[in-house]
């Protein structure tokens, strides 16, 4: 081989490298889409500005009926859901688990309070429970798209 040729090689290899260890997303891979659960439609509509931008799809719903509504016919991979979404609805720490088990497109999902975290344990299917006054930051950090 010559030494033109065997350092073309080397080029179009690093090349091929860099293109594979590239920190950015792949255009092709799997689409990225975030429900948002909350009963506050303001609440939901707020993280949707502020998270929207980094995911494909976004879908906001206020009851965990909707939410189930949504899983069916969408493939999520993205979940924050409130607590505490009124009465006729169990809290987040018993949806999101049951979600997760029942969804496994369901990369990341974290739970939205009000209260003070420490009150509460993370369980099974929850990756963070996160508080309402978190900075977008945080957030997107811990939903790994930030």
């Amino acid at each position: 081989m010559t030494s033109s040729l065997a350092f073309a090689t080397i080029l179009m290899h690093i090349h091929i490298y860099k293109k594979t260890t590239s920190s950015h997303r792949d255009p092709m891979a799997s689409k990225r889409t975030l429900l948002i659960v909350d009963d506050t439609p303001n609440v939901g509509r707020a993280l949707s500005r502020v998270l929207g931008r980094h995911f494909d799809e976004v879908h906001v719903v206020t009851s965990g009926a909707e939410g189930d509504a949504v899983l069916e016919k969408t493939r999520v991979t993205h979940l924050v859901c409130d607590q505490s979404l009124g009465e006729d609805d169990p809290p987040g720490l018993e949806l999101v688990p049951r979600w997760r088990k029942e969804h496994p497109s369901i990369e990341r999902a974290i739970i939205l309070t009000g209260f003070h975290q420490a009150s509460l344990s993370a369980g099974p299917g929850v990756d963070a429970i996160v508080s309402k006054l978190a900075e977008t930051s945080t957030l997107l950090r811990v939903l790994g798209v930030g």
